[in-house]
């Protein structure tokens, strides 16, 4: 299971290795599955895939979202 600690990083942190693990905890944490994850953050699905499955890490604007709403408690 993914650990929130793991986000108390620089939105530049993050790498293949560590994209998968942060966006299944981000995900757990908002409660949200790919699809509502996706809307939520303006991609597609199909990327939110590749970002859970260590194909890509998340862009720089995304990044930046997800820190900011851990930030704000989300």
């Amino acid at each position: 299971m993914a650990k929130l600690k793991d986000f108390d990083v620089e939105v530049t942190d993050w790498t293949r290795e560590n994209a998968p693990e942060r966006m299944k905890a981000f995900m757990e944490r908002t409660r949200k599955n790919q699809m509502q994850m996706a809307i939520f953050l303006g991609v597609s699905v199909t990327t939110i895939s590749r970002w859970t499955n260590g194909h890509h890490i998340p862009d720089f604007r995304a990044r930046r979202t997800i820190q900011n709403l851990l930030e704000a408690g989300i």
